[in-house]
């Protein structure tokens, strides 16, 4: 019964590999100068990858600013044109605010006027920390508009 061999375990097949070499006079491969050389590869682009990741947030913002800044003159055209519409709609408010006032001084009922009233989303125009003033006092730092007292 002709039975073929299993194959040799890989030290085995290898240590037969080197005996051939020998026999054949050819030079053994130096497994361990393989092995270091491989190594130093594995480390140095490890380090690279190391270095390439440290270097992304700072590339990112880079990248964020470049972006924002060529959307800088649409940015600010939309800014001035929102805060001149805030400007018109806090006159409109005042005068509103002003003719309640009137009205409830003169102890009349506003009755049904006033049904809907931005106070409360707004706050007290007369109020400078009212979140409408605030928010107008900053568009006016940030130049989106003139100041409004």
């Amino acid at each position: 019964m002709n039975k073929t061999q299993p194959p040799m375990p890989r030290r085995q097949s290898d240590r037969a590999s080197a005996i051939e070499a020998v026999l054949a006079g050819r030079e053994l491969p130096d497994d361990e100068a393989e092995f270091r050389k491989q190594r130093d590869i594995t480390f140095a682009v490890e380090d690279a990858a190391e270095q390439a990741e440290k270097s992304v947030p700072a590339i990112r913002r880079a990248a964020g600013r470049e972006y924002t800044n060529t959307l800088r003159r649409d940015h600010d055209r939309m800014q001035k044109a929102f805060f001149a519409k805030l400007i018109d709609m806090k006159i409109a408010y005042d005068e509103l605010h002003d003719l309640k006032r009137a009205i409830q001084s003169q102890g009349v009922g506003v009755h049904d006027l006033f049904q809907v009233d931005a106070q409360q989303l707004l706050g007290v125009p007369t109020d400078p920390s009212c979140e409408l003033n605030y928010l107008i006092r900053e568009g006016h730092k940030a130049g989106y508009c003139k100041k409004v007292v």
